[in-house]
């Protein structure tokens, strides 16, 4: 799975797209998705990776909406790192054509100032890894083997790591 993460120089942490590994349009789209979390957006490809359709939909589904509360005299830059979805005609296109500026990130350098890999992915990541050995000791080991999680696991488990719950005082 990939979970495309987007937030905005303010804080403001925007809805996630989930990308599962499965066919566009399949089962999993049009039996499961209506009863993952609220406030994601999911998706399907076959390799559970960001490619161009996935892209367009981010665009549509996720900055679009974003981009129609900005100021006026604000030109928005979103950053993006070199990856081969992020440099495609089509996907830049309809990026600028919200009135964004796209700035990519030279190879090698993604690490030091892509802000959400930064300051967001490893706390994020380390969240997720909790979870995901909370239920192999709990459910996931049976007789000896393991299954993998089911996808609604895994969408609950971006919820909680997202947007992680703080103990009352």
């Amino acid at each position: 799975m990939t979970v495309a993460v987007t937030i905005a120089v303010d804080g403001t942490v925007l809805p996630s797209t989930l990308v599962f590994k499965g066919k566009p349009g399949g089962r999993i789209e049009t039996k499961e998705f209506g009863t993952y979390p609220n406030g994601h957006f999911y998706k399907c490809q076959e390799a559970a990776w960001m490619d161009e359709e996935v892209m367009i939909a981010w665009v549509q589904d996720v900055l679009a909406p974003y981009v129609t509360t900005a100021p006026d005299h604000v030109v928005p830059i979103l950053i993006l790192d070199m990856y081969r979805c992020h440099m495609m005609s089509s996907v830049v296109q309809m990026i600028q054509e919200l009135g964004v500026e796209v700035q990519h990130i030279p190879g090698g350098c993604t690490s030091l100032c892509q802000p959400v890999d930064v300051g967001f992915n490893k706390p994020f990541k380390d969240r997720m890894r909790r979870q995901w050995i909370n239920w192999m000791t709990n459910e996931g080991v049976v007789h000896g083997t393991t299954s993998p999680p089911a996808r609604l696991d895994v969408a609950k488990w971006v919820q909680n790591a997202m947007f992680p719950k703080v103990p009352a005082p």
